[in-house]
């Protein structure tokens, strides 16, 4: 083998240095030098020998080097080219989700990565290097062309590039929904915009079933897939199982993250399992699709969203308390509105139905009835979708108004009535059947249904307590939902759709006739009258008369029967109730044209409940002698004229109101014999009630309300000491002394409440005002007396009128300069009336009240100051001050305040953001009002009532206000 270049000049120079050594050493002259020299020659002819081979093979590589460079870069193109397909499949994939690639795939993708600087760098050198340099690396690129070859040929993965792919997610198929600014969309937004909320980590969507709750999280998983790839990593979608616990749902969560734990039979063990695989998912959104019930986090194995990890848990429920429960931002879904329901059901229908003029009726009649629900929508339109057949809608009508079983619709029912199900309590489930005699979208009181279904308890409140429980429980899983009365009641109603499910319930049984609010004119057919009927009712409908000819209805198990708002009602034959030997209820209220009430109601020796309210022409109840399970008689604002005979025999009445009637006397000793009453209303308002003497009281030791005249001062005593004995939760008394014009009942305390936290000597107090309340003499009405502090905190309505020498509400002692309330003092206040008070200056109040909404001050001569801070003789002006120094008082929740004939009144120093309307008329000296003019002005304001002269007195700070209250501004009367 040749050698190398510099190994062979390195021979040479050792051989001349041995042969100069030895010349030298052996002292020979010119002549070895001759022979030294002669020996180097023949070694450089020798080297040149050796080495002409060598320097031809390295013209040659010095002349190919750049070819073989550029074969080496069309391979390596070709395996880059093998590489972006893979990482192109790989970008495809993960766009589903995360990979895990198989350690092949990595080691050879990172290996083509590598080569590739590698050849890079080769490329340079051989750009940079000179002549033997440049041929030496040669040798380099042939090698690189090997491996490149090598890795090209390994590009190939039969098995494929990922062991498994752990998907982002799934898109989802979504029910056809209207786009735009609709309620649902809203809804879908708020949604939306919790998730990107950083102090939002979980989120409950709740409402009824059917109300679009999972369409639109359907909507929210496939926008986040879409959209949000930077912001959340993934997200999981979990439908619940209907029959779910902590274990049933692990195995949920576990199979949509591809982990097995079959086999793990320790719950805290599959728990770490699952935490520790959501872990791996870094940023995600869980999705915990119709949730019954709470659960803990923990106790799952879920981990606990936060904005430092990134995760968010959004559940979707019928029951607000799972919100609640899991501490999540409750977001209730709404039904949709009236057009919006029409505009869905077009765009299912199609045009060409819609085009037909003969289904206009019917198309808004069942719309009507699918009661602005999305499922109900949704599902009778794709029904009729394509259909322009007349008899086809009809027919879709009646299905929906009778809800007979094997209907189309049995899917909207069904999904209903699993929410029925799923409360597991009969109470519950009976209490709702209950509610769906009523007429649809009728305000259901809560304290009228709970004294019919819930047992009796100890104590009135605390059956009312358990009532209240009921209901919310009920309107907590959305199958019945709060709502206010014209007259300011709590109330509940019930979703048509819902109605409709359970009286689908009640076709079987129990067995109910329902026939409520829809234009009955006579009583129905004899058909309807089912021997098994257990409740019936006929309310809200145009029933006239019942003849005499007609047959008693055959109900011999009937308990509950309900015939209210009938106004046209008239009579009732007398044998109508003989066949229904196991009544309970019979409420007739609200039948203005009612008379009398038939006598054999004396026979139904079951009734428990009465209930003539309302019905203003009827002054005849029979007698009640034999009713001894009597436990509630309501004739309230009826026009009975006497006590009905046998009222002294029932023993066990709870409840009796005669308020606002025309009874003027009650006969001595009927009520010192009802000694279980717990309700016993005789207030007549504006007529004149029947006045009580304090001894009939004394023996009603369970009277928890009572509302009253009481006769004299000693009865009004006796009185209150009864119930301070009973614990009385409300009262309110009006003190008669003998009068008779409604003028002379001078003061009306009304609404006192929590008397079991009062003491005697409060009650005391506060009774010898109320009494000299009624006196010309009064100046205060209540004392400065520690005692009398704690009533205060709960009164909520004062009304005072005709008081000519009342100088304040609280006497303080002399000396007193500031108003020394305790906290809460009046706190519960919401209406005060002071009327005909000429001598009082200064309405004395505290610096807080947050519940007052009604405040009306008229004819007192000399009231200058509606809030002060100082007491009645001080002209302090402590407290918060406006720019000109007067007095601030916010009252947040004040809706009206009336200012009538007040000459002195100066200015009305009241910031009340919740004004609705607003009366001021001869109050001379009044220049501004500061109330108004503000900006912004109350946006409640609907109603300004001020004379013409008044307002051009005016005087405004702010125009923009001026301009708003003129515009709403009528003349005062």
């Amino acid at each position: 083998m040749v050698k190398e270049p510099r190994w062979i000049w390195f021979e040479i120079e050792n051989e001349a240095c041995r042969n100069r050594r030895a010349t030298a050493n052996a002292g020979h002259g010119w002549m070895g030098d001759k022979q030294s020299i002669m020996e180097i020659v023949g070694v450089v002819v020798q080297l040149m020998e050796c080495m002409s081979p060598s320097i031809s093979q390295r013209w040659k590589d010095h002349r190919d080097v750049y070819r073989s460079m550029d074969t080496l870069k069309q391979r390596l193109e070709d395996l880059n080219c093998r590489r972006n397909d893979i990482k192109s499949t790989l970008d495809k994939e993960s766009e589903e989700g995360e990979i895990e690639l198989r350690s092949e795939v990595e080691t050879w993708l990172r290996r083509v990565e590598m080569i590739n600087e590698e050849v890079n760098d080769i490329e340079v050198r051989v750009r940079k290097a000179k002549f033997f340099s440049r041929a030496g690396l040669a040798k380099n690129v042939t090698q690189k062309m090997v491996e490149v070859d090598e890795l090209r040929e390994k590009g190939t993965f039969p098995e494929g590039l990922a062991l498994s792919i752990t998907k982002r997610g799934d898109l989802l198929p979504t029910t056809t929904t209207l786009g735009g600014e609709t309620t649902f969309q809203r809804k879908v937004e708020e949604i939306w915009a919790s998730l990107f909320d950083d102090k939002v980590a979980k989120i409950g969507v709740c409402g009824i079933g059917g109300i679009g709750k999972t369409t639109a999280l359907e909507q929210i998983n496939n926008r986040l897939l879409k959209e949000q790839k930077d912001k959340f990593d993934s997200v999981i979608w979990v439908t619940v199982s209907k029959d779910s616990s902590v274990w049933n749902l692990q195995d949920t969560i576990a199979r949509k993250l591809g982990l097995d734990i079959s086999n793990d039979n320790d719950q805290k063990t599959r728990a770490a399992k699952l935490y520790a695989r959501l872990g791996t998912r870094k940023r995600y959104v869980l999705i915990l699709d119709d949730l019954w019930e709470r659960y803990s986090l923990e106790d799952v194995g879920i981990l606990e969203p936060t904005s430092q990890n990134g995760c968010k848990l959004i559940v979707t429920t019928r029951a607000l308390d799972v919100c609640r429960g899991m501490d999540c931002k409750a977001i209730q879904m709404e039904l949709l509105l009236e057009e919006e329901a029409l505009s869905l059901f077009q765009s299912i229908v199609g045009c060409n139905v819609m085009s037909d003029p003969n289904l206009e009726v019917s198309l808004k009649e069942v719309v009507r009835e699918c009661a602005r629900l999305p499922l109900a929508v949704v599902t009778i339109a794709a029904r009729l979708k394509g259909n322009a057949r007349l008899d086809e809608w009809e027919i879709a009508l009646e299905d929906l108004r009778e809800c007979t079983k094997g209907s189309k619709y049995d899917g909207i029912f069904e999904r209903l009535k699993y929410s029925y199900d799923r409360l597991n309590d009969k109470r519950l489930q009976d209490c709702l059947l209950y509610c769906a005699l009523y007429s649809e979208d009728y305000p259901i009181d809560r304290n009228y249904v709970t004294e019919q279904l819930v047992v009796e308890r100890e104590t009135r409140q605390s059956q009312i307590r358990r009532g209240r429980v009921i209901l919310d429980r009920l309107v907590n899983v959305c199958l019945l939902h709060d709502t206010i009365d014209s007259k300011g009641n709590k109330c509940v109603k019930m979703h048509d759709m819902v109605k409709h499910m359970a009286l689908q319930i009640t076709c079987e049984s129990p067995r109910f006739l329902v026939k409520a609010g829809v234009g009955l004119k006579s009583i129905p057919e004899e058909e309807f009258w089912k021997v098994d009927l257990v409740r019936a009712s006929l309310n809200d409908n145009h029933i006239r008369d019942i003849p005499s000819s007609i047959e008693a209805p055959n109900c011999a198990n009937l308990s509950t029967f309900l015939m209210s708002r009938n106004p046209f009602l008239g009579s009732i034959p007398d044998h109508f109730f003989l066949n229904m030997k196991k009544l309970s209820v019979l409420d007739l209220s609200n039948n203005k044209s009612l008379q009398n009430l038939p006598d054999s109601v004396s026979d139904l020796v079951t009734l428990t409940a009465l209930f003539l309210r309302y019905c203003q022409r009827c002054r005849y109840v029979p007698s009640l002698a034999k009713l001894t399970n009597f436990r509630k008689l309501d004739l309230k604002a009826s026009a009975i004229n006497q006590v009905p005979q046998g009222m002294e025999m029932l023993l066990e009445l709870r409840y009796m109101d005669f308020g606002d009637t025309n009874i003027k006397i009650i006969p001595e000793g009927i009520l010192f014999k009802l000694t279980n009453l717990q309700y016993l209303s005789l207030n007549g308002g504006w007529k004149i009630g029947p006045e009580v003497r304090g001894w009939e009281l004394e023996n009603m030791r369970k009277l928890e309300t009572f509302e009253g005249v009481l006769y004299d001062i000693n009865s009004f005593n006796t009185c209150v000491r009864s119930l301070e004995h009973s614990g009385a939760a409300s009262y309110k008394l009006q003190l008669g002394t003998g009068l008779r014009s409604p003028k002379k009942l001078m003061t009306y305390l009304g609404g006192l409440q929590q008397m079991e936290n009062a003491n005697y000597y409060s009650l005391k107090t506060l009774r010898s005002y109320l009494f000299r309340s009624a006196c010309s003499q009064m100046e205060h009405v209540f004392s400065d007396s520690p005692c009398i502090f704690p009533l205060l905190q709960s009164l909520k309505e004062l009304v005072l009128i005709e008081l000519p020498n009342l100088r304040g509400l609280i006497r303080w002692e002399r000396g007193a300069s500031m108003s020394p309330f305790p906290s809460g003092t009046f706190s519960s206040l919401i209406h005060l009336k002071i009327c005909e008070c000429d001598k009082i200056k200064k309405v004395f109040m505290v610096d807080s009240l947050p519940n007052l909404e009604e405040l009306y001050l008229e004819r007192c001569k000399q009231l200058k100051e509606i809030i002060s801070t100082s007491s009645d003789d001080d002209d302090g002006d402590e407290g918060e001050c406006d720019h000109r120094g007067v007095n601030i008082l916010t009252l947040p929740k004040l809706r009206e305040l009336r200012l009538s004939k007040l000459p002195q009144l100066e200015s009305i120093p009241i910031v009340a953001d919740s004004l609705q309307g607003i009366l001021i008329e001869v109050c001379p000296k009044l220049k501004r009002l500061s109330i108004l003019d503000r900006e912004p002005c109350p946006p409640s304001l609907q109603r300004v009532s001020i004379r013409k002269v008044k307002w051009e007195c005016l005087k405004w700070d702010h125009l923009n206000a001026k301009d708003f209250v003129q515009a709403l501004r009528t003349p005062a009367r």
